[in-house]
């Protein structure tokens, strides 16, 4: 499938500079994780490095226990701040039982 000529792509468009962004993402049982993304476009290849920890994990709870299921749908509102954008979203991360663990997405982009 092609991408359709008439919708701006965003990632193309940030490129050759390429994108950064940095995420913090903080849940409700205390675990907390953080992420620096950085990519660039290098010929037709996408680069792609992540740095990533997280840390505070409740040993008992669904995020070590490796019980969740993946994120419900979900969308980010996003706000120009001091030559950023910045984002923020609550997501919800499905737990075995019919639970869900809530999680605070801030990002800087």
């Amino acid at each position: 499938m092609k991408y359709p000529a008439d919708i701006p792509d965003y990632f193309k468009l940030a490129f050759p500079e390429g994108l950064k962004y940095d995420r913090k993402i903080t849940f409700e049982d205390g675990g907390c994780a953080t992420a620096t993304v950085e990519m660039s476009l290098k010929g037709n290849t996408l680069m792609h490095k992540t740095n990533f920890q997280g840390g505070n994990f409740p040993i008992d709870g669904p995020v070590m226990q490796k019980r969740t299921l993946g994120w419900e749908p979900t969308s980010e509102k996003m706000t120009p701040c001091d030559g950023i954008i910045k984002g923020d979203t609550m997501m919800y991360l499905m737990v075995e039982g019919g639970k869900t663990l809530k999680c605070r997405y801030e990002n800087n982009y």
